[in-house]
């Protein structure tokens, strides 16, 4: 409101309007060659102002939204798009790693790893049978005699002596 009225006060200094009092005789020069007043054409002039103003916002906020609308729109495609490459480069990684797997050395490097590995078992067995040092497997095999022991013992004491 406070522009409209700043548009006003210049009309009026630039002769377009009338005076600010309403009750001050008009000058000649503001009336038109049919007796026009000459009043209406500026105020028109300012309301077309207005008008267009107005439609400049409300064409600004429509494309503002347009411009939301499609950048919206970019980013679920590029979303789409990356994930379809994502899942493509697994699937083209997975198949590398399966004719990995087939090719015939690496068939043989793991099964040279594995003989390898019950070599090193039989070899550390064989040490510790000669210190007479228990294996992990010989420890779990007596702790389970253990605890078939220990039960049977806590049956015995649990049942009522006769």
């Amino acid at each position: 409101m406070l522009g409209f009225n700043l548009s006003v006060q210049i009309a009026r200094r630039a002769r377009w309007l009338g005076p600010e009092n309403p009750d001050a005789q008009e000058s000649p020069e503001r009336v038109g060659p049919n007796k026009e007043n000459v009043m209406a054409q500026p105020a028109s002039l300012v309301d077309q102002g207005v008008d267009r103003v107005q439609d400049a916002l409300k064409n600004a906020d429509k494309e503002f939204q347009r411009v939301q609308r499609r950048v919206k729109t970019q980013r679920r495609t590029i979303e789409k798009n990356f994930e379809k490459q994502a899942k493509s480069f697994e699937k083209q990684a997975k198949k590398q790693i399966d004719q990995i797997r087939k090719n015939d050395l690496v068939k043989r490097a793991e099964t040279l790893s594995k003989d390898v590995q019950s070599q090193f078992e039989t070899g550390v067995e064989s040490v510790l049978s000669i210190f007479q040092i228990a294996s992990k497997s010989d420890l779990q095999r007596v702790d389970r005699k253990l605890n078939r022991i220990s039960k049977k013992l806590k049956e015995l004491e649990a049942s009522p002596q006769a």
